[in-house]
């Protein structure tokens, strides 16, 4: 079907970003993945399984970690449950699931019920409709995405919440830091330019480093413009041409506040899309208590990507004894809510 299809699609671009990579061989090893999970998956069964889950006293919140959390489902598997178990059942699974359960346990599950689109937007209003916005939910979200992610969180956000997302993002966030993620939602440039790379870098320099002062509408332009694939170039260029030190140093000396995590965040994003996300994960659960939110917000929103993130997770800054995201969960949460985490990522 035209639905199944560009799910293929979405999904393939979204294992891919950010990456340098042989891209005939990645499709070829994620259409062997795609085969063998639809033939290991029947709606039927899974619907069967939530219905028993559900019915008569209690909950079996085992059967119901074991069908959504253990599985891998892709979005498209995902829908067609919802669509099986509406015919089976004559209910909404999203609201019978939001009857029987509770707490972050029903927020993973929710969050893995929900299209891809649709819990960005729900992450992004989050941020911003509580009272003051959560600017780490807003960079970790937008950083990074492919700009058809961005135009389909776009379109659910208005859909979902009756407001532009660009016009909420203008109204609650300011200056440098605002144009920043305005910028984000829009396309970038495609492929790597190496005469342009060379002076982008000598741009940023000069912009920065070079000059009293700092030019910050360089920095967003060339940081919010370029490919991903391009920025690492650039990034490479000016370690090498410029005191040696890295881009992340440089803005160190040149920024401060949401506008330097930004731009950072961009940079780790460029470097390593797997540490960009482990860091995020680590710092949810570091220190005394848990940022549920955050912890759930990445590790439901960027489950597909934990072959890339688990590893990275071992060598962030910070976790000196190289523990792993498993472990890491298993220590920091409890319960069916610990029980759905650890099966997401023993999944994936």
């Amino acid at each position: 079907s035209k639905l199944f299809v560009k799910q293929i699609k979405q999904w393939y671009q979204r294992r891919v970003r950010g990456k340098q990579s042989n891209s005939e061989t990645l499709l070829n090893s994620f259409v062997v993945q795609v085969n063998s999970q639809i033939m290991a998956f029947d709606p039927n069964i899974a619907a069967d399984a939530l219905h028993k889950a559900y019915k008569g006293l209690g909950t079996n919140e085992e059967l119901v970690i074991k069908t959504l959390c253990k599985t891998n489902l892709s979005p498209y598997q995902i829908e067609e449950l919802k669509r099986c178990y509406q015919d089976k059942y004559g209910k909404d699974l999203t609201k019978e699931t939001d009857s029987e359960l509770s707490g972050n346990f029903r927020k993973v599950i929710q969050g893995i019920l929900m299209g891809p689109a649709e819990f960005d937007a729900q992450c992004l209003h989050e941020a911003i409709a509580r009272l003051g916005t959560n600017d780490v939910a807003l960079i970790e979200t937008l950083v990074g995405r492919p700009h058809s992610e961005i135009r389909e969180m776009s379109t659910a956000y208005e859909n979902k919440y009756k407001k532009s997302l660009r016009k909420d993002i203008e109204g609650d966030t300011s200056g440098d830091y605002r144009e920043c993620l305005l910028r984000l939602l829009e396309p970038r440039e495609e492929g790597v330019n190496q005469h342009q790379a060379a002076e982008d870098a000598e741009r940023l320099y000069k912009a920065g480093e070079g000059k009293l002062g700092t030019d910050e509408k360089t920095f967003i332009e060339i940081f919010t413009r370029r490919s991903y694939d391009h920025l690492r170039e650039v990034f490479r260029i000016y370690q090498d041409q410029h005191k040696h030190h890295s881009m992340f140093e440089a803005l160190n000396k040149e920024f401060s506040h949401n506008i330097l995590n930004t731009l950072k965040a961009i940079v780790t994003f460029v470097n390593s899309p797997g540490v960009f996300y482990a860091t995020g994960l680590f710092a949810s659960m570091k220190g005394l208590g848990t940022d549920d939110n955050r912890l759930i917000r990445l590790l439901v929103g960027q489950r597909h990507h934990l072959g890339e993130i688990k590893p990275a997770f071992n060598h962030v800054p910070g976790n000196e004894k190289q523990k792993s995201l498993y472990n890491f969960v298993k220590d920091d949460v409890s319960g069916d809510y610990r029980e759905a985490l650890l099966a997401i990522i023993d999944s994936h």
